[in-house]
């Protein structure tokens, strides 16, 4: 399955708003992104064939993951989607995941996301999207899942300008049920989601989800969608197995990395024999330092599953962060073929070959991160492990401009020129890595002074 510049998770939720409702909350916090090639390709799957019913391009929607177990999610800067964890969690199944996603696609589709950022400050946005892509790190890195950004409220707190109207959000909600029924989707599942919501409206402010002080589920509304569901005629169908499948690997994947070990034990007990279940648990004992027993489990999994490649990248981390640097590069080079479009597990290997020393794994170390860099060239983790690479083969130069490709992402302009100039008197003038020396200290200069 092909990832096309899905970025990372679902389409917006129900709320195209602020971050969260308020501007001074929004103020005191931080934002962290991650990214998962197993999830990203999975949310993909699932999302086409409903952008495929609303007559959109998938390659034209970028998806974002928002570390956050919150019930929450918003756009910005355009068609730049960010979701947090806590949607994945929250859902009970997938027809509420896959509603979510066609109704968000429907906002897009209807054009009401265009009206809105017509009136927004799109600089502002735009400098949070750059800021965001700086901070994305990969799922497998707990504990630090993902770089943590503040964000002021010069970017957030457009509630009453983002929220959508009423009349806009029945328009969603009517295009959303043709998506479902179009895509063999149970559009029931959006009438699931609005009823699991709606208990929280009589809450107080503090205690309710992001989503239900900025994005109301009324009981009219509900009762608009089951009479338009009735009056359609909309069929019921089921979902394939392999939906149903990977909606359950990525629920269980995400709880698993996200939520305290007992309780994915709890979720996904010993008498729970499923996939997914054996997954979550091999995760949580991962993360409880139980190493024997969640080998043990992904030993089992790769047995039956010997065609799964995301067991063996698992196993794979586990093998590196237990200190077992063969075994590791054994898996990951197992899973890579597996994953030909998967920049980001080829640069988790480049890693584990830095992290050997040896020469030869060096210069292999390179080549793989300069091929991740052909997508991943917004990752400062990639710029890194590069600027590593080259710095232990001493290459100098290259590493210091490669130092200052990740200070560009992480929006540290002085560091950014002063590894820049570094890298230029390291440099033969005139080469194409000079050049973009003296490109990356223009933008630095250029955004200290928007400052």
């Amino acid at each position: 399955m092909k990832n096309k510049n899905f970025i990372f998770v679902i389409l917006l939720l129900f709320v195209y708003a602020s971050i969260y409702c308020n501007v001074n909350s929004a103020q005191s916090k931080k934002l962290s992104l991650i990214r998962d090639t197993e999830i990203e390709q999975g949310i993909s799957f699932l999302s086409r064939p409903l952008l495929k019913a609303a007559k959109l391009d998938e390659t034209g929607v970028n998806i974002y993951i928002v570390k956050d177990e919150t019930l929450n999610a918003f756009v910005s800067g355009g068609q730049n989607i960010f979701i947090n964890t806590g949607l994945i969690t929250k859902t009970d199944d997938y027809s509420q995941l896959v509603g979510v996603i066609a109704h968000e696609i429907a906002h897009i589709s209807l054009g009401h996301l265009s009206r809105i950022i017509s009136a927004n400050n799109k600089a502002k946005s735009e400098a949070l999207i750059g800021a965001l892509i700086g901070g994305a790190a990969a799922l497998l890195g707990s504990p630090q899942v993902g770089q943590a950004f503040n964000y002021g409220g010069q970017h957030v707190g457009y509630r009453n300008l983002l929220g959508f109207s009423r009349a806009q959000e029945n328009s969603a909600d009517f295009s959303a049920l043709k998506y479902l029924n179009n895509s063999g989707y149970n559009a029931e599942g959006l009438i699931g989601l609005f009823e699991k919501l709606s208990g929280q409206e009589l809450l107080m402010s503090t205690d309710q989800d992001p989503y239900v002080r900025t994005h109301p589920t009324t009981s009219s509304r509900i009762t608009n969608v089951k009479r338009h569901l009735e009056s359609a005629n909309y069929s019921p169908p089921n979902a394939t197995i392999q939906v149903k499948n990977v909606y359950s690997r990525i629920r269980a994947k995400v709880l698993a990395f996200t939520k305290q070990p007992n309780e994915t034990f709890s979720i996904y007990g010993e008498s729970n024999t499923q996939v997914y279940a054996r997954y979550a648990r091999a995760i949580a004992n991962f993360r409880e330092l139980r190493i024997d027993a969640a080998h043990s489990i992904l030993d089992d999994l790769i047995q039956d599953y010997p065609s799964d490649p995301y067991f063996k990248e698992l196993k794979a981390h586990i093998c590196f962060k237990s200190g077992k640097l063969n075994c590791s590069l054994t898996y990951y080079k197992k899973a890579i073929p597996l994953l030909p479009e998967s920049h980001l597990v080829r640069a988790d290997l480049a890693k584990v070959q830095i992290a050997s020393g040896e020469r030869g794994l060096l210069e292999k170390a390179i080549k793989n991160l300069k091929l991740a860099l052909e997508k991943e060239h917004k990752s400062p983790f990639v710029w890194r492990q590069l600027a590593i690479a080259l710095g232990k083969t001493g290459q100098m130069g290259e590493g210091s401009i490669a130092l200052a490709e990740e200070s560009l992402l992480l929006a540290k302009w002085n560091d950014a020129i002063r590894l820049a100039k570094r890298g230029k008197k390291l440099t033969s003038k005139g080469t194409t890595l000079w050049i973009r020396a003296e490109d990356i200290i223009a933008i630095a200069e250029q955004n200290k002074l928007r400052r």
